[in-house]
Parts: C-alpha cells; structure tokens; sequence
C-alpha cells in the first residue's frame, strides 16, 4: 500500500545523504559489511533511546535470532532503516513515526554482546553504507 506522506518523504530521505541524525549516542564498533554484516553497531549504554532518524511507518518490530528485538522502518520508495540489539522496543507495526521519535531502548544480546545498536540502511534488497549517510561526528 502506498502512502503518499510517506513516499513524499523519501524523497526528502534522498537528499539527506551525509546528514541524517545519528540514531543513538556511541562508538562505532563494527562498519561496513564486515563478518556477514550489512551494517553497522553502535556501543551505547543500556536502555538509551533508541530514535528513528527519518520519518516512517513501523513495518516490523519483532524478535530475530542473532539481532534480538528488532524495529524496521519504511521511509518509502524502497527506503528502510533496520535497528537491532534493542532492549525494549516502544512502537508497534502499521504506527507512523517522525524523525528523530524515539523507538526503542538498547538492549544486549548474545551475538551483539556489550549493550550495542546494530543499525542498517537498504534500498530494497541492497544494503546502503550507513557512514555515507549518517552526520559526521562533532
């Protein structure tokens, strides 16, 4: 189903390239498609707000085995955000969410370890460089 706010805003998406919001305060442990992973982990202290960094609709928020709790995000046109590894996850599937809400706290689990958020970005099937996309760090 499309949406029309929502495609509309994957345009926007587009031209954020370099400057999207980080979803969580922390270090980067893990870039690129390193060990089988398409994205990246970010340490952070458990039970910090996890927050969507564009606008979207929850099209999963469930658990999945290696990544935990997991929230995915359509931002339209293909567009997705992937957060993994949460704790507590504060949004439900069909809910529509605005940049920067808050949707879930870091949690810990087996394969992440430490309290950690594996954060990815897909067009479609094909994963996106999440660095490329993310504000440079102050």
């Amino acid at each position: 189903i499309r949406n029309s706010r929502i495609d509309r805003d994957a345009a926007l998406f587009d031209k954020m390239q370099g400057r999207l919001p980080w979803p969580v305060t922390g270090r980067v442990l893990l870039a690129g498609r390193t060990r089988g992973t398409r994205g990246i982990r970010i340490r952070a202290s458990l039970g910090s707000l996890v927050k969507s960094v564009a606008p979207g609709e929850v099209v999963y928020s469930d658990w999945v085995r290696g990544y935990g709790r997991m929230v995915i995000l359509r931002h339209g046109e293909g567009i997705y955000t992937v957060y993994g590894g949460a704790g507590k996850v504060l949004v439900r599937r069909g809910e529509k969410v605005g940049p920067g809400q808050a949707i879930a706290r870091v949690g810990t689990t087996g394969v992440l370890g430490d309290p950690a958020l594996y954060f990815e970005i897909r067009r479609g099937s094909i994963p996106l460089e999440p660095m490329r996309w993310l504000s440079p760090r102050p």
